[in-house]
């Protein structure tokens, strides 16, 4: 418990910067609206056709800060959360409120290619999305500073014969020696520089994966990129 609430914060840490900028985004606009609404006023000149379309535009923007940070206070809060029936997608999108405008800043492009109308899988929710989490950290840390033409693509598919829904989360940064890929899920390893990881996220991936009956497993290549694949059991 105690390492998986360590990775939690070392999570909400690291994306805290691309959620800062995504809340700002829209404070941005509300800010100018706010300002030309005065102005305006001040003048007289309010068009109310305008006035209407901005102010729907307004409440979008409060709508999207209204979900990240609800969002932020299911994800922070202990996790108590018992197991029911989930759709991985729906996980995966609410990951996304988190990581987005993360994996953006890094300028790497993020491919997504989700099956349609897959089954529901029995888990908990906000521990899978702790699993992407880790994932999609791991995927943005393969990756040198001035990265060009990097890309981190999401795969979810149904193995049907096997009953399984299959998450795949590869990129192509570069890569993790072959000495190192059974120790990757071993907690406290990590291949980033002293100081710039904890060790924890793919143990305690490892760990919940294991929880929900599920396997994890990783392929990777020197200067060519990591593939990290989930197989969890459907419902």
């Amino acid at each position: 418990i105690k390492m998986m609430a360590a990775s939690k914060l070392a999570s909400l840490g690291e994306i805290a910067t691309g959620i800062a900028h995504e809340i700002n985004q829209p404070l941005t606009y509300l800010s100018s609206f706010v300002q030309r609404m005065r102005r305006k006023l001040e003048k007289n000149i309010l068009d109310k056709n305008k006035l209407k379309k901005e102010l729907d535009t307004s409440y979008n923007q409060i709508d999207r800060i209204v979900t990240i940070i609800d969002h932020l206070r299911v994800f922070g809060r202990r996790d108590q959360m018992e197991k029911q029936q989930i759709s991985i997608e729906t996980v995966f999108n609410n990951t996304l409120i988190l990581m987005e405008e993360s994996v953006r800043m890094k300028n790497i492009t993020l491919i997504k290619n989700i099956e349609h109308n897959l089954p529901l899988i029995w888990g908990n929710p906000n521990q899978l999305e702790q699993v992407f989490i880790n994932l999609l950290q791991n995927a943005v840390g393969a990756f040198h500073k001035n990265t060009k033409d990097g890309e981190i693509f999401v795969d979810i598919s149904l193995l049907k014969a096997e009953g399984l829904v299959v998450i795949k989360v590869s990129d192509n940064g570069i890569g993790i020696e072959r000495k190192n890929q059974n120790k990757i899920f071993e907690p406290f390893f990590s291949t980033k520089e002293v100081g710039k990881g904890t060790g924890l996220g793919l143990s305690i991936a490892y760990g919940i994966v294991q929880e929900h009956r599920g396997s994890i497993e990783c392929e990777s290549t020197i200067n060519k990129g990591t593939t990290l694949k989930i197989e969890l059991p459907i419902c």
